[in-house]
């Protein structure tokens, strides 16, 4: 009878033992895959939603480009005294000839401008073009709706209530212009909530600025948007039209640096899950080794090497390690389906693929061995005639 014929019969006769170690390494082979699953279509996710809102491109006249690198913190104009310097449009025409144009999602122009109600409160307006915004921001949350005729305005959340604004209230503003309240945004912790969006076109007609605007931001969406927001920089500045462009690195570097940790973090649980269930592998077979040391003593005593005495335990682990590997890929990804959407709000797809579940079989038996190479090598060196005083 060959040894792995022996380990089999061990096996056989051992059922209610091996069932139990088999439930135990099922359950975390399980819980590896489902973590696994879910955690890497919660990156995807992250990345591909990522990718959609791009890298960003602040364009300002050539002179500012110390201003703050994002419309939120355009306040810090006022230090500089001579208010914001403002270009028309037309100079962006002259970038539809670069050869990373088709590569921007986005064009969003800005208006910056400072107005006072009726009752003499300031607050800043951005004149946005809402068609552009919304891809820009697509994160933006509004109670009520975009303004989509003139008259109409769309506040933040802190400054609809220092104004004590809701919707579909009129407030005065430009020298007792009145305005619709069409939407409040919900609060986002930014400058964002201290400011009043209209429609460009509306605002420079109120401040005399007709076709020119404070700044543009652009968006390169994909992957690879960093890399190709710094060559539209580069072309940006050849083409020498008074602008300078800048990228918001502070959000790219914030939302690679969340992605990156979030992996970091799954692939830390998955190795303390791997580290415990090599823990309870080892006990679980020093205990069945010394459970067994008569029957041990008997095979050494028939004439079994200590080679022999190895090979067979590890074979035992071997196959029951391939088992639960088997099942607990199978039960992990089943989990990983059913809990996701509800666990980690994940929308994509999990699907099972064959090249990870054999992966996963190779990692449980390669740890089953392994956790069972001391208990296997202890148990050959065992004296069969202590062994044998056992029964």
């Amino acid at each position: 009878m060959s040894l792995f014929k022996i380990a089999l019969a061990n096996l056989k006769i051992r059922k209610v033992k091996v069932l139990l170690i088999l439930t135990g390494m099922v359950l975390g082979t399980a819980t590896i895959v489902a973590m696994f699953s879910i955690t890497a279509a919660m990156e995807k996710e992250l990345r591909d939603h990522f990718d959609r809102l791009g890298t960003k491109v602040l364009l300002l006249e050539e002179q500012q480009e110390r201003f703050s690198v994002s419309y939120r913190g355009i306040t810090v104009a006022e230090d500089l005294g001579g208010g914001i310097s403002l270009f028309h449009m037309e100079k962006l025409e002259v970038l539809k000839g670069t050869s990373l144009w088709n590569n921007i999602s986005a064009i969003a122009p800005k208006l910056v401008a400072a107005g006072s109600t009726s009752r003499g409160e300031t607050l800043l307006v951005l004149g946005v073009d809402f068609s552009e915004e919304v891809k820009v921001k697509g994160y933006w949350s509004i109670k009520g709706r975009f303004p989509e005729a003139q008259n109409e305005i769309l506040l933040g959340k802190n400054l609809a209530e220092r104004l004590d604004a809701d919707l579909n209230d009129i407030i005065s503003l430009f020298d007792g212009k009145l305005f619709l309240v069409s939407g409040v945004l919900a609060e986002m912790g930014s400058q964002e909530d201290n400011l009043a969006y209209m429609a460009i076109e509306e605002l420079q007609q109120l401040t005399g600025s007709d076709g020119q605007v404070s700044m543009i931001e652009l968006v390169i969406a994909g992957d690879q948007g960093l890399e190709l927001a710094e060559q539209l920089v580069k072309e940006i500045k050849a083409k020498k039209i008074g602008l300078a462009g800048t990228i918001v690195k502070d959000a790219v570097e914030a939302r690679k640096a969340l992605v990156e940790r979030f992996a970091q973090f799954s692939k830390l649980i998955a190795m303390v899950v791997i580290l415990i269930g090599s823990l309870i592998m080892g006990t679980t077979m020093m205990s069945s080794v010394k459970e067994r040391t008569g029957e041990i003593g008997i095979f050494r005593a028939q004439g079994f090497r200590k080679s022999h005495i190895i090979s067979i335990i590890l074979y035992e682990a071997a196959t029951v390690s391939g088992l639960s590997g088997a099942l607990g890929y199978f039960a992990g990804m089943s989990l990983a389906i059913v809990s996701a959407p509800v666990i980690g709000q994940v929308q994509t797809g999990i699907t099972i693929n064959p090249l990870v579940g054999f992966l996963v079989i190779g990692l449980s038996v390669t740890v089953g061995v392994l956790a069972s190479l001391y208990p296997a090598v202890r148990a050959a060196n065992l004296d069969p005639v202590k062994a044998l005083s056992y029964f």
